[in-house]
């Protein structure tokens, strides 16, 4: 089992979004920098700043109303305004909300649902956009689904168990459902609509009345993702549904059925699928390519992916990404996911098409480290193809994750330990030797048994830890063993600081789970329990009398104990004894002086690992997420 941080990370080809998400307490249109410009006269101060992805949150609705102005709906209740180059913030709720649901009318006129919470129950607050800004619009007080309708003028809702019409001023129910839960609407005109939800349930407008739908393909235990017109004739709509099965792969069986004149047309393609539903949100699309109808669902997140249905030929195949949230439009297909996944549909039709060109993408990172330098390397899964994985090293520079070709010993290898932009080192994960990077030649150095984590000072100054808690010292030369394989503890990560080397250890039998933080100074070891269940901690330091933990709450050490700080973080980094970076789980980083904790960055992505040197630092996290610290003395995109 390889230790991972877990970390989604994008390969940037520019500094797409620099001011994207960096959001002040009160936040400006564009995100804005945190820190005002300095005095031409002083020193450019240090300043956080996003890299990727272009969109730094989860994405739960996204809508296109022209090919340059599509909007984005994310966790912490954050709504962007992307014109497929940029993306800019154009509204920001609560950071507990999720703008869940997007519509445009036919007149351009759009709709934003902001759920409360990730509560299925809490309620949902609606927003207009009148060109300039987000107007608040009058809601019923309970969760909201979907919003529909034909124009600006026929607007619907429709909640749990209600479809209700917006008159301008209020809304006023127009159906409730005796049986299952709505989950979508369609309108193709303002006197022909459809709504869709759980249990079977289905219901038609016919410009006066709601009335439910007869002669179903579908039985009464089925979940209707949604309705979608058909994008090519225009003629009939597509009904995208699941029913439960017992599979290995999913707890339904997705597919569709087409309607037209008041009659069914039942398909035969069937695919796994999951259907859990934890916000309101659009699942469902339609779009033409290579002059072929296709429908698209994404019936779960983080399991499923998307669908993609051929009409024409009945037929289904699965897009890779992890999708929540698609839209069609004039330009492109789009798809938005987990922690800045923003995609496009690309093909030429048939079993060819896929998403590509996401911002946010497939790629894991086991590992982060930043030379004296300053130059950040990283080792990733590359997990772009459907099932594949591949491992990679990869180095910060201008502004981008670029690849460092490799041996396989290195490229899979465990821990990895940067000491300049042209030196690095790791663990053959095939035989235990240490594999050194020097001027882009690779070579193979001595063995250290069940070798887990590597940290280098400097060239030749190496430590290592082992899964045994064993740990050493490498010179370039030999390993000297300082403790040897003893208890089934694994060192997850080892830390030089001074005459003193840290480490963080994790038991792994049955009988102790527990997490231990442990200083070895002048030949003595000394423990400090975590106890079992415990978010791995990180540890930075300056000196001997100046280290720091994450945790909950994370902890600083003044050479004799630790004490326990004011807040929560997931990682650090010490740049000095009275400048230390945390990271929270929500995305922020924030600034510890020894008293006070100040935010230097704010968004939406939880962060995994911060590490730096001198004047140049970088913190990533889920989906792509890249924030540079640095003194910006240029343009930065």
């Amino acid at each position: 089992m390889r230790r991972a941080l877990g970390l989604l990370l994008a390969i940037a080809a520019c500094d797409t979004s620099v001011r994207v998400g960096e959001l002040h307490e009160e936040p400006p249109a564009d995100g804005g920098p945190l820190l005002p410009q300095p005095d031409a006269s002083t020193e450019l101060p240090l300043t956080w700043r996003l890299r990727t992805p272009l969109v730094p949150c989860t994405i739960y609705s996204m809508v296109e109303v022209r090919a340059d102005q599509i909007f984005i709906g994310c966790a912490g209740g954050l709504l962007y305004r992307f014109d497929s180059v940029h993306a800019t913030v154009s509204y920001t709720a609560s950071e507990d909300a999720i703008v869940s649901l997007l519509w445009a009318s036919s007149d351009h006129e759009v709709w934003a649902g902001i759920q409360a919470s990730y509560d299925e129950k809490s309620p949902t607050e609606l927003r207009r956009f009148d060109g300039t800004k987000w107007q608040p619009v009058p809601s019923p007080g309970s969760r909201i689904v979907a919003i529909a309708g034909a124009d600006a003028k026929n607007v619907w809702i429709a909640t749990d168990d209600r479809i209700m019409r917006f008159d301008g001023t209020s809304f006023t129910t127009a159906y409730t459902a005796t049986s299952g839960a709505f989950r979508s609407c369609t309108f193709a005109s303002k006197d022909q609509g459809w709504c869709t939800g759980t249990n079977g349930l289905a219901i038609e407008w016919d410009g006066a009345a709601w009335t439910p739908m007869a002669s179903v393909p579908w039985s009464s235990k089925a979940e209707l993702f949604g309705v979608e017109l058909d994008p090519t004739l225009g003629k009939s709509v597509h009904f995208l549904y699941g029913e439960p099965a017992a599979s290995s792969n999913g707890d339904h069986a997705c597919r569709f059925a087409s309607y037209a004149a008041g009659t069914f047309t039942p398909r035969t393609a069937t695919i796994p699928c999951f259907t859990d539903f934890d916000v309101a949100r659009r699942r469902t699309g339609s779009v033409s390519v290579g002059l072929r109808s296709y429908v698209l669902v994404a019936p779960e997140a983080q399991y499923g992916g998307a669908f993609a249905f051929d009409v024409a030929s009945d037929t289904v195949q699965p897009l890779c990404g992890p999708v929540i949230a698609v839209t069609s439009g004039q330009a492109n297909t789009r798809a938005g996911g987990p922690y800045g996944f923003l995609a496009t549909l690309v093909g030429s039709g048939g079993g060819g098409l896929a998403f590509t060109g996401a911002n946010g993408s497939n790629l894991d990172f086991d590992d982060l480290s930043v030379a004296e330098d300053g130059t950040a390397w990283a080792r990733v899964q590359d997990r772009t193809a459907c099932g594949s994985v591949s491992d990679q090293l990869v180095r910060f520079e201008g502004a981008q994750w670029n690849p460092v070709p490799a041996p396989q010993a290195a490229l899979s290898g465990r821990g990895l330990a940067a000491v300049a932009n042209d030196r690095a080192y790791t663990i053959s994960l095939f035989d235990d030797a240490i594999v050194e990077s020097v001027a882009g030649d690779w070579h193979t150095g001595p063995k250290f048994e069940n070798g887990w984590s590597i940290f280098a000072k400097k060239a030749n100054d190496v430590w290592l830890g082992g899964t045994n808690e064993s740990f050493g010292h490498y010179d370039g030369t030999r390993i000297e063993i300082v403790q040897p394989a003893g208890r089934q503890r694994q060192i997850e990560q080892i830390l030089a600081v001074g005459s003193d080397v840290w480490m963080n250890v994790q038991g792994v039998t049955q009988g102790d789970t527990d997490q231990r933080i442990v200083r070895f100074s002048n030949g003595t070891s000394t423990e400090w329990s975590l106890g079992s269940g415990y978010a791995r901690a990180i540890i930075s330091g300056v000196d001997e009398s100046h280290v720091w933990r994450s945790g909950t709450p994370a902890a600083a050490w003044d050479g004799k104990i630790w004490k326990d700080l004011s807040f929560d973080a997931s990682a650090v980094w010490a740049r000095a004894a009275n400048e230390i970076y945390f990271t929270t789980g929500r995305g922020d980083i924030m600034r510890w002086d020894g008293k006070r904790a100040d935010r230097v960055y704010h968004g939406a992505v939880p962060f995994r690992a911060i590490m730096g040197a001198g004047d140049h630092a970088v913190a990533v996290g889920w989906g792509g997420l890249t924030v540079e610290m640095r003194r910006w003395d240029g343009p930065t995109n």
